[in-house]
């Protein structure tokens, strides 16, 4: 992985064929030496993506970007702050596993881009608020107090 500045890192898998389905963590020691595995069940447990086509990209202005969760962590209700340029974008929370706990909105934003979610019939615990549109993916951590 390559640190890309402001606490972000980035890093490649090398092409596959298409129809080939990728499984992957993300093992990472700190300079402290601690040492954590997302997600947290690694390696037991990981993320997956099947290659559609190796002539496809992703343009990265154009994707979905998660601004604001808050409050977080949150015992009961969090609102999520979204930049979308266009188009409908899939909200929902996902488990340390990647599956689906709830969803959140599915089509186009309201005016304030903004998507509420009462999340007190959770489990205490991380989840992963996931923002999808047709042009890409963002990611943040929430956790329920």
């Amino acid at each position: 992985m390559t640190d890309i500045g402001g606490n972000n890192w980035s890093a490649d898998i090398p092409a596959q064929s298409v129809g080939t389905t990728i499984f992957y963590y993300i093992h990472a020691t700190a300079t402290s030496g601690k040492q954590q595995v997302r997600p947290i069940v690694a390696p037991d447990g990981w993320w997956k993506f099947r290659v559609l086509d190796i002539n496809a990209s992703v343009d990265d202005g154009a994707a979905p970007s998660i601004t604001e969760v808050f409050p977080n962590p949150s015992a009961s209700l969090i609102m999520v702050t979204l930049n979308v340029p266009r188009g409908p974008v899939h909200v929902y929370l996902a488990d340390a596993t990647g599956r689906t706990v709830m969803e959140l909105h599915n089509g186009s934003l309201p005016h304030d881009n903004r998507v509420f979610a009462d999340i007190e019939g959770l489990k205490s615990g991380a989840y992963l608020v996931v923002a999808e549109s047709a042009t890409g993916r963002s990611v943040q951590r929430v956790v329920r107090k």
